[in-house]
């Protein structure tokens, strides 16, 4: 199992508000990228912060429901209110911080993350970061993005081709740390016939099509090493415009 991750401030920002951290405990690799919003220094902050206390959290309760699986259910049911846990302490702290400094105030942050326990795959996601798995060579979007576009698509308003040029499309309809409480949304998938997990922030998955990433994914490693995959998918979002900060998060699932 491989990972690298890799973020860019893009060619118009002049910050760059994304996070990411990857982190084996145990039997676990946990992955997060969050995509922060709200001021100068908000989104950096808040993205910062919801990354770091979620990687916390999380990473103790895993570690402590390893040493009693047995006795506390499967991990089908555990993992993904871990996680969902995690999310709700992260959001406690970004918001308690948010309210109590003006300067902060509206700061937020979207959430996407990937647990690998043993044969399963263990999404959780808060905003319109996403995650990618890729099958087989397919390409599946996992996350359903929390946002005013992908609602308008829910409601049969506009098409999935629309939702590229809609100018609303980074309206967000939930985001950690902007309102007391939050819910986040899990998933649990097979790893058998997993090859790789890809996380992003919408700097990259507003240019790239899953068809895009696949391309680029599956060069040969003769030809493109497992960190210049993650490089070169960077490199083509911001060759697209590169108008939002650039983050992607590579799990190479099966040994490589």
């Amino acid at each position: 199992m491989k990972c690298y991750a890799l973020t860019d401030v893009g060619r118009e920002r002049s910050n760059n508000q994304d996070s990411f951290a990857y982190k084996t405990v145990g039997d676990c690799l946990i992955c997060v990228v969050c995509d922060g919003m709200g001021g100068a220094a908000g989104g950096g902050i808040a993205s910062t912060i919801a990354k770091d206390i979620y990687m916390s959290e999380l990473q103790k309760k895993l570690r402590e429901y390893s040493e009693h699986e047995d006795t506390e259910g499967a991990p089908e049911t555990i993992v993904p209110r871990l996680m969902r846990e995690a999310v709700t302490a992260s959001n406690s702290f970004t918001y308690t911080l948010s309210v109590g400094d003006p300067s902060l105030k509206g700061m937020g942050t979207t959430l996407v993350s990937v647990v690998l326990y043993k044969d399963k795959l263990y999404f959780c996601n808060v905003g319109d970061s996403r995650a990618y798995g890729f099958f087989d060579g397919t390409p599946v979007q996992i996350t359903k993005d929390h946002s005013y576009v992908q609602e308008l698509i829910d409601r049969g308003r506009i098409s999935e081709n629309d939702a590229a040029s809609n100018p609303q499309r980074n309206i967000i309809t939930r985001a950690v740390g902007v309102e007391e409480t939050v819910r986040a949304d899990t998933f649990v998938m097979s790893m058998r016939s997993a090859e790789y997990v890809l996380l992003c922030t919408d700097g990259l998955s507003n240019y790239l099509s899953g068809e895009d990433m696949k391309k680029i994914i599956y060069q040969p490693s003769e030809l493109l090493s497992f960190e210049r995959k993650v490089q070169c998918l960077v490199d083509l979002a911001n060759s697209r415009g590169g108008a939002d900060n650039i983050t992607a998060l590579l799990i190479g699932v099966r040994a490589l």
